[in-house]
């Protein structure tokens, strides 16, 4: 008598979606698979094992049940890594108060803001750029962080330059 009939996989972990931890994508553990066989013991393999990195986009991870006489089943399901988280902003500068120095406001200089992202770099724009001249009054300054991934994280601080006297 020959064993034809190949193993039958009874569980297959289910797609999955994880958030990024770092810029090599994120460690992934998943439940494992399980297969029968009429004849004997079967022996399952992963394409990338349990507790692999898995790298930023969609990942297919193929099941291989094999029985004691070679018979196969495969079956697949993706693990697919994003990242969605926004950058943390660390450092912004505080709000600032100057004296003008024209009749037009000052030029002022901040501080850069620093974020942090676990997936990548950070770029940071200003809705005023540091150097640049304000005019007297209060100006909200935005600081925009987006990461690689498109995601973004606003915040603001206030500059405000007052005149002393005449001008």
């Amino acid at each position: 008598m020959r064993d034809t009939p190949p193993p039958k996989i009874t569980f297959l972990s289910p797609n999955l979606v994880v958030e990024a931890t770092s810029a090599k994508g994120a460690i992934v553990k998943y439940a494992a698979a399980v297969a029968t066989d009429a004849v004997g013991p079967v022996t399952i393999t992963y394409s990338t094992p349990s507790g692999s990195q898995f790298r930023l986009g969609t990942t297919v991870v193929t099941v291989t049940a094999r029985d004691g006489h070679g018979n196969v089943t495969t079956r697949t399901f993706t693990v697919t890594v994003v990242d969605t988280t926004p950058p943390v902003f660390t450092f912004v500068s505080p709000d600032i108060t100057v004296s003008a120095t024209s009749s037009r406001g000052a030029v002022v200089r901040y501080r850069d803001a620093v974020a942090t992202d676990a997936v990548g770099p950070v770029t940071i724009t200003y809705s005023n750029e540091s150097g640049s001249e304000f005019p007297v009054g209060t100006t909200v300054v935005t600081v925009t962080a987006r990461d690689g991934a498109g995601n973004v994280t606003r915040t603001t601080f206030r500059v405000t330059v007052v005149r002393d006297g005449p001008m």
